[in-house]
């Protein structure tokens, strides 16, 4: 049916330019040559893509000290407090510092475990001024679970 319509004359002009040209054969130049522009077609789109996608979607950084450094800066600590958790957590070699004011029993081991190492008063006193500011009723997390175990 479909051979019968191409081979009559009755086509409109465009189909019949088509007919032709499928007829006469293309060169293998033209061929590759549109392979080579879909090849470059989608190459281009999948550039832009990316590029599209890394500029929507901001990189996620996994920088404890920074972490550290926003969490402080969140719990409103003065600058001599930042300060002083800051060297704490360098001279103790912590990994990811933030653990430190995750609960009142991990600040106090830190502080425990550095006031073997460091000998200044000032600090001391800085680290229990700052002990009452960040666990103000001495029941955080872990010592609110530890004292309910150890009541039963």
């Amino acid at each position: 049916m479909i051979s019968v319509l191409l081979q009559s004359d009755q086509l409109p002009e465009f189909y019949r330019a088509v007919r032709d040209q499928f007829t006469r054969g293309g060169s293998p130049v033209k061929a590759v040559l549109a392979i080579l522009v879909i090849v470059v077609l989608v190459v281009v789109v999948y550039i832009v893509n990316r590029f599209e996608r890394r500029v929507s979607a901001p990189v996620e950084t996994n920088d404890p000290q920074r972490l550290f450094r926003d969490m402080m800066h969140k719990l409103g600590l003065s600058a001599e407090q930042r300060e002083q958790l800051d060297i704490l957590s360098r001279e103790m070699r912590l990994e990811n510092p933030a653990v430190i004011v995750l609960s009142e029993k991990l600040f106090d081991q830190s502080i425990t475990q550095w006031r073997g190492r460091s000998e200044d008063p000032q600090a001391r006193e800085l680290l229990g001024r700052l002990r009452a500011r960040l666990f103000p009723n001495e029941v955080g997390f872990v010592s609110s679970a530890a004292s309910s175990s150890d009541s039963t």
